[in-house]
């Protein structure tokens, strides 16, 4: 082919895609679908709860989560929506909601957005402070775990960090007049996945810098989450089967997994594959605690046994 000829070709392909642009002609988007509430009639679903207490204590930190319409200054004029209240005394308080969410595709991978209008009401004597709003998604619904203090079955994060389940939508220094806040995550969007029927649990929630005890009511007025769809979620991907949570003073770890009904041992074992202890799933003392009281400081294997033969094993530090 001549050079002259070669050009003749480059320039009609030019052509051609200019021709298909100006026609629309465009690769097809992604399929999205979106949730979106005002709460105009209620709370839509939503639970309201907290972690981050002390179980004793809960009447001191006055937590609660409820539907509810405000007409002040501050929302500047009626509003309805969730009221988010806690007093920060621990220093790791976290008031958060969830709803479940139904109608995507199963199994499947999905990018999730929120778009979020907040109002801080300040409580009096008034504090400055920082907030930041966490944001996520869970194939399991959220539930509490009773230890030194009421923790979660989900991982959020040190203030103002991601964690492996909860992303940080943003954070926000709040002043003593209070204020309006539009909450969105667009350049970073959450990773999240259904499960066999297409549901997933939708978190949203507020902690406050450990500093910051008389943190403000936060009111919850506009919520739009966008969910984006990925692609399937193949059965082979093993992200993070098992979920391991460290209990204070190195008494051992709370471990969560979906493979619960299925679990049938939990094997302990030195690096060079020495077995240690086994922990039958049906002893009376199952409780979704592995204590490592009685092991000495080093490096282990923490072996998840199933019925089916299948095994996944996780690297665990045990520290002085």
């Amino acid at each position: 082919m001549s050079v002259s000829l070669r050009l003749t070709v480059k320039r009609a392909a030019g052509l051609l895609c200019l021709l298909l642009l100006a026609l629309g002609l465009r690769a097809p988007r992604a399929h999205a679908q979106s949730y979106n509430t005002t709460f105009a009639n209620g709370d839509d679903g939503w639970v309201g709860s907290a972690i981050g207490y002390q179980p004793n204590m809960r009447k001191d930190y006055g937590i609660s989560v409820y539907w509810n319409l405000f007409n002040n200054p501050i929302t500047q004029g009626e509003r309805s929506g969730l009221l988010f209240k806690g007093k920060n005394l621990g220093g790791d308080l976290f008031v958060y909601a969830f709803r479940q969410i139904t109608g995507l595709k199963p199994n499947s991978v999905y990018q999730i957005t929120f778009n979020t209008t907040i109002y801080d009401l300040p409580k009096q004597p008034a504090q400055s402070g920082r907030v930041c709003v966490k944001g996520g998604s869970l194939l399991k619904i959220p539930a509490h775990l009773y230890l030194y203090q009421v923790e979660s079955n989900f991982d959020k994060g040190a203030f103002g960090k991601d964690g492996a389940d909860l992303q940080v939508l943003d954070c926000m220094t709040l002043d003593k007049t209070g204020g309006k806040h539009i909450v969105q995550n667009y350049r970073r969007p959450i990773e999240g996945r259904t499960n066999h029927k297409g549901e997933l649990y939708l978190i949203i929630g507020f902690e406050a810098a450990p500093e910051f005890v008389q943190m403000p009511d936060l009111f919850l007025s506009f919520l739009r989450t966008t969910f984006t769809y990925q692609r399937p979620y193949e059965s082979g991907e093993q992200d993070n089967p098992v979920r391991l949570f460290a209990l204070p003073n190195n008494q051992g770890f709370y471990f969560d997994t979906d493979w619960e009904a299925d679990l049938s041992m939990i094997g302990v074992y030195s690096t060079s594959g020495h077995l240690i202890k086994v922990m039958p799933i049906d002893n009376p003392y199952y409780d979704h605690v592995l204590r490592t009281g009685d092991l000495t400081p080093g490096i282990y294997q923490f072996v998840f046994f199933l019925f089916n033969g299948y095994r996944y094993t996780q690297e665990v530090h045990i520290r002085p």
